[in-house]
C-alpha cells in the first residue's frame, strides 16, 4: 500500500512471526491524537477470535496498545492526552486516573500492557510500544477471547518480548523498553 511507511512495512514481518507463534490475531496501531488507530493486522484463524478493523480507533486508557504507548509518556503528557473524564466501556475499565497511573507505572517497569476486558467484555489483549525512527509511537498487540487469555499471560508476554529479542534486543528502530525480569 502506497501510504505505508518503510517502518510499518518492516514491522509487518514481525506481526506475521508473532501470529505464527501464537495462532492469534496480531495488530499494529499508531497513536493518533488521543486514540490508537489500527493500521495493520494478521487475523487468527480460530472461529472465536478478536479482530480489529484497519482504520478503527480505540481509546488509550483501556486498551493494551493504548496503555503501552501511554506508559512511554510522562505523567503530565498522559494527563494532556487523556480526556477530562475517562469513559467506562466495561465494568473493568479504569474510571479514575490514579488507578490508571499506578497501572502505567507497572507497564513502564515490565514494558508490556494488558487489557483485561476493559474495552470489550470477553476480549483481552497484551501490547508493547514501539517507536519509529521519526519519533511516532506504535504498538504491537495481541487481542484474543478472554477464554484463551486468562492463564496464558506469561506465554503472550514471552512471545511479544521474543519479537524484540529476535532483532538483537530491539525492534528495527532500536528504541524500545528495557525489561525488568518481572
Amino acid at each position: 500500500e502506497a501510504s505505508r511507511t518503510s517502518f510499518e512495512a518492516e514491522l509487518h514481518g514481525y506481526l506475521v512471526e508473532l501470529h505464527n507463534e501464537l495462532n492469534e490475531t496480531v495488530d499494529l496501531s499508531v497513536i493518533t491524537g488521543d486514540t490508537m488507530t489500527f493500521i495493520d493486522h494478521i487475523v487468527a484463524t480460530h472461529r472465536l477470535r478478536a479482530v480489529s478493523a484497519i482504520g478503527l480507533s480505540f481509546p488509550l486508557h483501556c486498551t493494551a496498545n493504548g496503555k503501552a504507548v501511554l506508559a512511554t509518556r510522562s505523567t503530565d503528557e498522559v494527563k494532556d492526552l487523556l480526556p477530562e473524564r475517562l469513559e467506562r466501556y466495561t465494568p473493568a475499565s479504569h474510571a479514575d486516573r490514579s488507578t490508571l497511573e499506578q497501572e502505567l507505572e507497572t507497564v513502564r517497569k515490565r514494558g508490556v500492557a494488558f487489557d483485561r476486558e476493559e474495552h470489550t467484555v470477553g476480549i483481552c489483549a497484551v501490547g508493547i510500544a514501539v517507536r519509529s525512527p521519526d519519533g511516532d509511537w506504535y504498538a504491537i498487540s495481541v487481542p484474543l477471547p478472554a477464554a484463551r487469555f486468562y492463564g496464558q499471560e506469561d506465554r503472550l508476554v514471552t512471545a511479544l518480548r521474543g519479537v524484540v529479542r529476535t532483532t538483537g534486543g530491539q525492534l528495527p528502530n532500536r528504541s524500545t523498553f528495557e525489561y525488568d525480569s518481572a
